[in-house]
């Protein structure tokens, strides 16, 4: 690593010196670029070696095809294919019958606002429906694609996975059960440890839910074997903890562990005790009160953390495995308060989403898996329970009953578990539909692309489109790509590229996305009047045009969803069984009107509402 930096400095001195728009010989590009590829995030000239040998685009390009402002693109050009494209013409997109050459999909029918949203997988896995009925088991359908593209929906056998039991956290998987922190502790003893700082590292950059259970075990052990040793200081497990049993992880990891952790550590402390020195906090007003937050998604994580810092015992249920808890990988525009919010958390500490995180003050976003690790992180560190594999059902007797026959007591039962949540009508909260202008006016299209991260990808620049402010844009999409869009939003990810637009009905028909116009006694998007291969191929000719990669994601590769309606609750909250506080928070509460990019700004605000709620219910209000 450290030759390749040398040669690589020593090349970026060489290019350096090069005005911008002079191309470099086909061999020096292929050498730069090489080295560039080699060494990048260990050299901080990588990013000048990438920026000036790009092959694709001249910077006046790049403005042209990515701008800023609304009228950047009224009288340019569109960009020239590379030789990374998919290849598909602008006529053969439109025009031809067969489907794109990837053999085998896997869709999942999602109920969002009484429609289905259908995931795309361009894996290798069979094509399989998985619909879902208020009321009634899921039913998971196979699809066979013949001649011509037909499809046929046959029933497929899907074994039901038994009972997980209780997992070591240090083994790579997080507990399914509500583990206190000496079981956790006590999980992780017969692993293999490292040095604090190295775990440390390791916990601020996992990106998986099973490798932040790791390290954060690992972390507890450290302290454990230090405090068994007499190597910690009076002052951590005294009067503090003599005043309040529940010391928050972070503290005892800073006592025992202070000296052996990186710098970073101290920063992770410092605005956690920011935080938790506000006046509101220190109060401790739900001190003994237990929370239940039924759904682990940013909305409920961030007011388990709202609660856990009013001094509330804090567990949190999530019905999915920890390997699909945190595994969404669409992005979410934020607001500039939310934004401020998740820097208070440590949003450029923690990796994802890392230091460069709000660095594009035009487009601010992070990926909804960047940001539950984040806040799961905040979570263990405050000392939050999280189990697993877990689902509520009702409320009986002060205790939330789960579908396993577990109980877990509780006085303030958040919903975080979206706007289909059955428990929400088990406690009495009853939603309504809004219709915005009927069923199909509003569809959206989201697309992840895989990103290289080679010199091209890298120099790409985000953009978002309304028609209305470049009409001649559109005209010329809709010539080459036979769609028709509203608007259209480009994100780049560390990972990925993140495409959303909103396409009309007329040119879904017209492409052979959808089949039938008005599908009798189906949904619009029903799985049986989408064709998702065709769907694949028609974003994939969108993002050529922009000039973007075109290799969708193996997994939620492209989605279609109806927004036509949202669903709301006739009330926030409610109280039952006596005295258990119920309050509804994010998608549960209310869904948003989904271009507006309110749903992270709406949902967080609705948590600090529900743990205000708590407060006032706690003092008898």
């Amino acid at each position: 690593a450290a030759a390749a930096a040398a040669a690589a400095t020593a090349t970026a001195a060489t290019v350096s010196a090069l005005p911008t728009t002079l191309p470099l010989p086909p061999e020096a590009a292929a050498v730069a670029e090489s080295l560039a590829t080699d060494v990048a995030g260990h050299c901080s000239m990588a990013p000048v070696l990438q920026a000036r040998t790009s092959p694709v685009l001249t910077p006046r390009q790049h403005e042209q095809l990515s701008p800023c402002t609304p009228n950047r693109l009224s009288g340019g050009g569109r960009a020239p294919h590379t030789e990374d494209d998919s290849g598909l013409s602008d006529d053969s997109f439109a025009n031809s019958p067969q489907p794109m050459a990837l053999a085998m999909a896997s869709i999942t029918t999602r109920m969002r606002r009484q429609s289905s949203g259908l995931v795309f997988n361009p894996g290798p896995a069979t094509v399989v429906e998985c619909v879902r009925s208020p009321g009634k088991a899921e039913r998971r359908f196979s699809v066979a694609t013949g001649a011509g593209g037909k499809q046929t929906l046959m029933p497929a056998e899907v074994e039901v996975p038994e009972q997980v039991q209780e997992i070591e956290a240090v083994s790579g998987q997080p507990p399914t059960e509500a583990a206190s922190i000496e079981e956790v502790v006590e999980q992780a003893q017969e692993s293999p440890l490292e040095s604090p700082s190295e775990v440390f590292a390791r916990f601020l950059s996992s990106d998986s839910t099973e490798q932040v259970y790791s390290s954060f075990g690992q972390l507890l052990c450290l302290c454990k074997e230090a405090e068994a040793d007499g190597r910690i200081a009076s002052s951590t497990t005294g009067q503090a903890a003599a005043e309040d049993t529940l010391v928050p992880p972070y503290c005892r990891f800073r006592g025992v562990l202070g000296g052996a952790l990186p710098w970073r550590a101290r920063s992770v402390w410092t605005l956690l005790d920011t935080r938790l020195h506000r006046p509101e906090y220190t109060a401790a007003p739900l001190k003994g009160k237990r929370a239940v937050i039924c759904g682990a998604g940013p909305c409920g994580i961030r007011t388990a953390l709202e609660l856990a810092m009013l001094h509330a015992d804090v567990t949190v249920l999530e019905k999915r495995a920890p390997a699909d808890a945190c595994g969404r990988i669409n992005r979410v525009h934020l607001w500039e308060w939310c934004k401020q919010d998740l820097l208070g958390w440590g949003a450029k500490i923690f990796d994802p989403p890392g230091g460069a995180f709000g660095g594009d003050n035009d487009f601010c976003h992070i990926g909804l898996g960047e940001l539950q690790l984040l806040l799961l992180k905040n979570a263990l560190l405050l000392g939050i329970r999280f189990l697993f594999l877990a689902e509520a059902v009702r409320v009986k007797d002060g205790e939330l009953l789960l579908s396993d026959g577990r109980r877990i007591p509780c006085d303030t039962l958040v919903l975080a578990s979206g706007a289909n949540s059955q428990l929400s009508e088990s406690v009495g909260l009853r939603s309504v539909a809004l219709g915005l202008r009927g069923k199909g006016s509003a569809i959206g299209v989201v697309a992840n692309f895989v990103h290289s991260r080679d010199a091209r990808q890298m120099a790409l620049r985000q953009f978002a489109w309304a028609r209305q402010f470049n009409m001649p844009l559109f005209a010329r999409l809709e010539k080459e790509t036979a769609m028709d869009l509203e608007n259209i939003v480009y994100y780049k990810g560390q990972s990925h590229h993140y495409m959303v637009m909103t396409p009309t009905k007329k040119s879904l028909l017209r492409a052979g996305v959808l089949r039938e116009g008005r599908p009798a006694g189906k949904r619009l998007l029903h799985g049986s009047n989408v064709d998702v291969q065709r769907l694949g191929c028609m974003v994939q000719g969108i993002a050529a045009f922009f000039g973007l990669p075109t290799e969708l994601c193996s997994t939620q590769g492209a989605m279609i969803f109806d927004f036509s309606g949202i669903r709301r609750l006739e009330a926030a909250a409610t109280v039952v069984d006596g005295d258990v506080l119920v309050c509804a928070v994010g998608d549960s509460l209310l869904e948003p009107f989904w271009p507006e990019g309110l749903g992270i700004m709406r949902g967080f605000m609705s948590a600090l509402d529900a743990a205000a709620a708590a407060v006032v219910a706690a003092e008898g209000g």
